[in-house]
């Protein structure tokens, strides 16, 4: 389905703009992107979700928004810590491409802010340095990162690695190495309502074809062995982002919630609150209309790629909540639903 099938099928009404309709979402707090009954926590908590901001200088001339991304970033931490939220969870991403200079700006930026951070490194992120590069910013002593909180446990895994890393002539970067499946086995036992966070997602996604023939990026590289120890273990729930697109998916049971991008359209990042009655998600921004506007034509601007992704997200946005397991089945659009359809190979796409 292309970007114009798309919007033949969900058009808006004649007063509708689809930035609008996105920016009013983002902006209501009645509004909920999803519910879960799990995870739940005796304790009430709160964890931003923040994926892809794609962290850049003064630089101009891609969907991504490169030129916002420091000022985005900046305002969401702000906004985070008055929230008061309990803990940071970094999905991914957070730099164009790997620059020394951008992760020391994320550092020092996190350093400014008296949050507990989980980060996890996204593909863009190791393509100067390699992951253990990232590791020593990151964490106290590599992956898997085990985050203990007062209710409930966030685990966070590496998922990418870096081309300089790998041996052979098609190496695959994509997958959660086969210690940390082991490390998974030999611990989630131990932990309650566990979180497991990676940049790649679980599969799911099912298969959208623009004009140019793009699809989904694929899932992580070894996702049914990932699934295999999740769903034996009755892991509530997985966090990602690297596809750019608020989206669900729901391989064998374990519920894999894909974060949108904060550097392009819609700019956000995602708020859970989980008591013992489940999980609450809401999908926030710090942009201003104008922003969010700004960012949707940029989208469609860019490429067919670009545009037919800000059209899902746009339609995604009218058509909350994905999902609401306290009062009946997903109202999301037709093309994305959450059952296990296995994701499309990419294109070569990395962008």
């Amino acid at each position: 389905m292309n970007a114009r099938e798309l919007a033949d099928r969900h058009s808006f009404a004649e007063d509708e703009t689809p930035h609008d309709v996105a920016y009013d979402a983002l902006t209501t707090d009645e509004q909920h992107a999803a519910r879960f009954d799990r995870p739940r926590s005796a304790v009430p908590l709160r964890l931003a979700v923040v994926s892809d901001p794609h962290v850049a200088g003064d630089e101009h001339g891609t969907w991504k928004m490169l030129h916002r991304t420091r000022d985005r970033f900046r305002a969401t931490l702000a906004e985070v810590e008055a929230l008061g939220v309990d803990a940071l969870l970094l999905s991914g991403d957070l730099t164009k491409d790997g620059e020394e200079e951008n992760l020391d700006w994320i550092e020092a930026a996190l350093d400014d802010v008296d949050i507990p951070v989980l980060a996890v490194p996204g593909n863009h992120d190791v393509k100067e340095f390699p992951v253990s590069a990232f590791a020593e910013r990151f964490t106290d002593d590599g992956f898997p990162v085990h985050l203990r909180l007062d209710g409930l446990d966030v685990i966070g895994l590496n998922s990418a690695m870096s081309p300089a890393e790998t041996e052979g002539d098609d190496p695959e970067l994509d997958v959660v190495s086969e210690d940390q499946l082991d490390w998974l086995e030999a611990t989630l036992p131990g932990t309650t309502d566990p979180i497991v966070v990676s940049h790649h997602n679980l599969p799911g996604l099912v298969e959208h074809i623009g004009s140019d023939g793009w699809a989904p990026h694929p899932p992580v590289g070894n996702a049914d062995a990932l699934v295999d120890v999740l769903a034996a273990h009755d892991v509530p729930l997985h966090l990602s982002g690297h596809v750019h697109l608020l989206s669900l998916t729901r391989p064998r049971g374990v519920r894999g919630l894909i974060s949108p991008s904060l550097a392009s359209f819609p700019q956000s990042y995602l708020l859970l609150e989980i008591d013992l009655t489940g999980t609450t998600v809401r999908c926030r921004t710090t942009a201003t209309r104008a922003d969010v506007e700004e960012s949707y034509d940029e989208g469609r601007a860019h490429s067919a790629r670009s545009t037919l992704i800000s059209d899902l997200n746009a339609e995604q946005l009218r058509a909350l909540p994905l999902v609401d397991e306290r009062n009946g089945p997903s109202r999301g659009i037709d093309p994305i639903r959450p059952d296990s359809v296995e994701a499309s190979r990419d294109d070569g796409h990395t962008d």
